[in-house]
C-alpha cells in the first residue's frame, strides 16, 4: 500500500524515522511550518527555515525513496511580533517554489 501522509514534522525527525516510514509504505509527505519552540525574533530566522523545509528537508526525504512537500507560514504565535512582518514580504518568493503546496501550518 502506498500511504501519504498530509501532516507530519520531518524537520524534527531522524532518518531512521524515514526508512521505518518508507518500509511502512509512505510514499510522501506534506511538512507544514510550524513554531519551533522558541519565538523567532526576525525575518532571516524564518527564511533560514523555509529554505531548510524546499532544500535539505526534500532532498533528505529523496534519499529515502519519499516525496516531500511543504506548506509555508507565519506562525499565529508570531505573527503579532513586529520584529517579523518582513515574513510577510518573503513569503511569496517561497510560495513560487516547487514542492510548495500550502499556506499555513493546515492551510491547504
Amino acid at each position: 500500500m502506498r500511504i501519504f501522509d498530509p501532516h507530519i514534522h520531518m524537520t524534527s525527525r531522524t532518518t531512521d524515522d524515514y526508512e521505518e516510514m518508507y518500509a511502512a509504505g509512505v510514499r510522501a509527505v506534506v511538512e507544514p511550518a510550524f513554531w519551533l519552540g522558541q519565538p523567532r525574533t526576525n525575518v532571516g530566522s524564518f527564511t533560514d527555515y523555509f529554505d531548510s523545509l524546499i532544500g535539505w528537508e526534500r532532498f533528505r526525504a529523496a534519499q529515502f525513496g519519499i516525496r516531500h512537500y511543504c506548506a509555508m507560514a507565519l506562525n499565529p504565535k508570531e505573527a503579532n511580533d513586529p520584529r517579523c512582518a518582513g515574513v510577510l514580504d518573503v513569503l511569496p518568493r517561497y510560495l513560487a517554489k516547487d514542492g510548495v503546496v500550502a499556506v499555513g501550518e493546515v492551510g491547504y
